[in-house]
């Protein structure tokens, strides 16, 4: 039945993943400061609440895609799995200028001038928030027991630049901790990871690069060079983190292709494509017994980076959004 399910949520996915610039009766807004919103996507307004609601998904676009990912299929979909509480899914928006193209939105809707986004970087406009401080202001509001008396797990999942940002989320992101309330995490075919120390995997063994590039440890690749919001931590809060968040690791065995693939100097040393990048990180975590416990790789068969949306067809992805993940040695 699950399987069945997940064929479906799937199908519909890959037929809209573009919703129209315009059409925003799913979308609303929320003011920071007076001035400028976060828009996001969800089935009502976040501040509504839902005595219903058990279970919740915050979803993290793709790179460009801060206007129409797909969020409105997604929440139907996940709507229709077989549980007994709802499922709320939002989908914030991080909308870069250069990639905004409707003209009702610039003057009211936070901007990044770049995808600084992806590491937790400061809005151009506006207060200059954070993208992390906004995803722990979501889900602050979405562990309130006054709107969301039911609820008991968030799951924080993105593809490609969305799972740029939940990798470097989970280890920075300081969601409000609420008792009843379990968080999770889900990273699909990110384009580089977050290393906690200057090791990269060379001659078939983890060491440090003889001539390493200047920036290749900075900020998101590594933890020199942090921006505001994840500078606040010591680099031991940082690996309790990491060895504290279950995070389900996601990438199709065929995303070997070039296409938006981060060719920084830095993320270069991670591998030459996205899986081979993904198997790395695997090897990379086993470094850390107390961080592999709680982390979990699943390579999707025959899939590429342009069938981001089947991944989450995958019934560990979906055990997750419903607070069940399937660890190593449960199969």
């Amino acid at each position: 039945m699950i399987n069945l399910i997940c064929r479906l949520f799937a199908c519909a996915l890959s037929a809209a993943v573009m919703l129209p610039q315009t059409a925003f009766a799913d979308c609303y807004q929320l003011m920071l400061d007076g001035r400028k919103s976060l828009f996001y996507f969800a089935e009502h307004e976040i501040d509504k609440g839902d005595p219903m609601t058990e279970y919740a998904v915050v979803w993290i676009h793709g790179l460009g895609g801060g206007n129409s990912d797909g969020a409105k299929e997604l929440r139907k979909k996940l709507a229709a799995l077989p549980v007994n509480g709802k499922i709320y899914c939002i989908a914030p928006s991080f909308n870069e200028s250069k990639h905004l193209r409707n003209p009702a939105m610039p003057g009211k809707t936070l901007l990044w001038d770049k995808d600084n986004w992806r590491g937790g970087g400061r809005a151009s406009n506006g207060c200059g928030i954070s993208s992390f401080t906004l995803v722990d202001l979501l889900c602050g509001k979405l562990a309130d027991r006054e709107k969301y008396p039911r609820l008991r797990h968030i799951l924080i999942a993105g593809f490609s630049a969305g799972g740029q940002f939940v990798n470097r989320y989970v280890a920075v992101g300081n969601p409000p901790q609420k008792e009843g309330v379990k968080y999770a995490f889900a990273v699909g075919g990110p384009s580089s990871c977050l290393y906690i120390d200057i090791r990269r995997f060379q001659d078939g063994c983890f060491s440090i690069p003889a001539n390493p590039p200047k920036q290749f440890d900075h900020w998101r690749n590594g933890l020199e060079k942090r921006n505001h919001y994840a500078r606040k931590l010591s680099q031991k809060q940082v690996f309790d983190n990491l060895a504290s968040r279950f995070t389900l690791y996601m990438c199709g065995s065929n995303d070997t292709g070039e296409k938006q693939l981060d060719k920084s100097e830095g993320s270069m040393l991670q591998g030459k494509t996205r899986y081979d990048r993904f198997e790395t990180y695997r090897k990379y975590i086993a470094l850390f017994p107390q961080w592999q416990k709680m982390t979990r790789f699943v390579v999707v068969p025959n899939a590429g980076h342009d069938k981001k949306l089947v991944m989450f067809e995958h019934p560990e992805f979906m055990a997750l959004v419903m607070g069940n993940p399937v660890r190593d040695g449960m199969e």
